[in-house]
């Protein structure tokens, strides 16, 4: 009988997205296999000294062997460098991680209320130099 090697999980890719400020990171975690007691049981997501461990069960695996986790970061200010890594509980962590920048996103509602804050000044000027023209 020849003994089964599992591979390590591998974190294949992360993208980030924003909705209403708030950013997420899909992240797509590749497995050889999953079934009971073999299977990717963490997403550990290193962003400076905050480390978090989202602990997960079984995932549906897609034809290609990978299935997508989402992970809620926060509001996001500058670029932060994170590392992405997943744990499998026969192989352990794998050295495959990912590691990149979560970019700042500027949300539709702060960029409107940035226009506006820019456009009044300016009307109020223009309104108030016409006066001023009047009166002399």
């Amino acid at each position: 009988m020849k003994p089964a090697f599992s591979h390590h999980p591998e974190v294949r890719d992360v993208f980030p997205f924003d909705t209403d400020g708030y950013t997420y990171l899909n992240i797509t975690v590749w497995n050889d296999i999953q079934i009971s007691g073999h299977y990717v049981d963490t997403i550990r997501v290193v962003d400076g000294d905050n480390v978090t461990s989202l602990t997960i069960g079984p995932q549906a695996l897609k034809p290609d062997g990978t299935f997508v986790v989402e992970y809620a970061v926060g509001s996001v200010s500058g670029t932060p460098t994170v590392v992405v890594s997943a744990r499998c509980t026969i192989s352990g962590y794998g050295p495959t991680t990912w590691t990149g920048q979560i970019p700042e996103v500027v949300s539709l509602i702060h960029l409107s209320l940035l226009m506006i804050g820019s456009l009044v000044p300016l009307l109020f000027f223009k309104k108030h130099r016409a006066r001023v023209l009047q009166c002399a």
